[in-house]
């Protein structure tokens, strides 16, 4: 089988159109085109094209990982959810995972640090709604409570301001409207005993 043409995508000038025997065979980066040596006159087996095509699938892969975590930080699984998306397939798909690891573009244990902390101080959830959104995630849970231990925080002391801002918004302070602030708190992550508390502690 000979390349029979290399033409350059109207759409896309950084991507070629490869022709084998005359016929459409496969598109590939300008990159990967002449990293490869994909010449006009080139020769190429059936299992030569197929490794061609696992590069090119492998390159395109990568760069729409990396798109993804180019201006927000992922977790590993939210990466393998952008390219299962996209329809990649598995072993492309673990493959590019373990190529950002080993760059440390992926990195769990970071990732949950960094959002431990921008949930505390963005979100005001406590540490049972911080758990749940990176079990989400697809974070170990072993690596939850690592990080969640190493955070000196007093959930009491964090809440009452926010028990008492709710409810300065409270005009009727009656049962119905207690068990409203009460379910907001809990929502957020915060256990019953101590929204109780800070509400008789304002309430006083």
């Amino acid at each position: 089988m000979i390349i029979t043409s290399v033409e350059t995508q109207k759409k896309n000038k950084h991507r070629k159109s490869i022709f084998i025997d005359n016929k459409y065979a496969f598109s590939i980066d300008e990159e990967d085109c002449f990293r490869l040596n994909l010449y006009v006159g080139n020769t190429l087996t059936e299992d030569e094209i197929v490794q061609i095509n696992r590069t090119c699938n492998y390159s395109k892969a990568k760069k729409k990982a990396m798109k993804a975590i180019l201006f927000k930080m992922r977790s590993e699984r939210e990466v393998k959810r952008k390219l299962e998306l996209y329809g990649f397939d598995d072993a492309t798909i673990e493959e590019v995972i373990r190529h950002l690891i080993g760059l440390d573009y992926i990195n769990d244990h970071l990732y949950t640090e960094k959002y431990i902390k921008y949930a505390f101080s963005m979100k005001k959830f406590g540490k049972k709604r911080v758990s749940q959104e990176l079990v989400k995630r697809g974070i170990d849970p072993n690596i939850i409570s690592h990080y969640l231990d190493l955070i000196e925080d007093d959930e009491r002391k964090r809440l009452r301001p926010m028990v008492e801002k709710k409810l300065r918004t409270i005009k009727v302070m009656d049962e119905k409207n207690l068990n409203r602030v009460k379910s907001h708190f809990i929502r957020r992550g915060y256990k019953l005993d101590d929204i109780n508390e800070c509400i008789n502690i304002v309430t006083e």
